[in-house]
């Protein structure tokens, strides 16, 4: 569970602060598929080892001095789930080094609209054939939502619980999800 906790939050922050992967460069959704079974029963240790190598392998990234438009940007992220989360070293520096990477201008995964500044997620597959995802799609929807919410949506200091709470609250009821019969009215 707690392994499933981190990878959301990792794997979120890393769609949205990696400029390699906030350039396209890589099939996020699929990304996950790829690590999710490595960290599958590992231990803390091999997780972090194993989280640290995914990233390195995600290519190298300059870093500058980021400062947040306080015209534009009313809440900062939270990432304090960095230094609270008990990671190793080598993975606790690494995700702090993003913090600060230089990302294009553009991110693949949201855009904003014109005049207005709603973010787009225009480019999120909706994998809309799947009549009931298995277990993997069921998690990656959790995932999308829960980061989209955690670093987009303008009004999560009113949401009335700690939204770091929210993921691992969700993550054995989407994992665990059973299909219920769909129930046909007469015409």
């Amino acid at each position: 569970m707690d392994n499933l906790k981190n990878l959301g939050l990792i794997w979120g922050y890393l769609k949205y602060y990696h400029p390699n992967v906030a350039g396209g460069k890589y099939n996020w959704d699929y990304e996950l598929f790829r690590i999710l079974p490595k960290i599958s029963g590992a231990s803390a240790k091999q997780r972090d080892e194993i989280l640290a190598d995914w990233i390195k392998g995600l290519g190298t990234f300059q870093t500058e001095k980021f400062t947040f438009d306080t015209k534009n940007v009313k809440i900062a992220p939270d990432l304090n789930w960095i230094t609270n989360s008990g990671f190793s070293k080598e993975l606790s520096d690494l995700l702090l080094q993003l913090k600060d990477a230089k990302r294009p201008k553009a991110n693949y995964y949201v855009d904003f609209y014109d005049n207005i500044g709603n973010p787009d997620f225009s480019n999120e597959k909706p994998y809309e054939s799947e009549a009931y995802p298995d277990a993997g799609f069921r998690l990656l929807s959790l995932y999308k939502y829960w980061n989209i919410i955690q670093y987009y949506f303008p009004y999560k200091n009113l949401i009335r619980e700690d939204w770091k709470e929210v993921l691992p609250e969700f993550i054995p009821k989407f994992a665990d999800a059973k299909m219920r019969p769909i129930i046909r009215l007469p015409l």
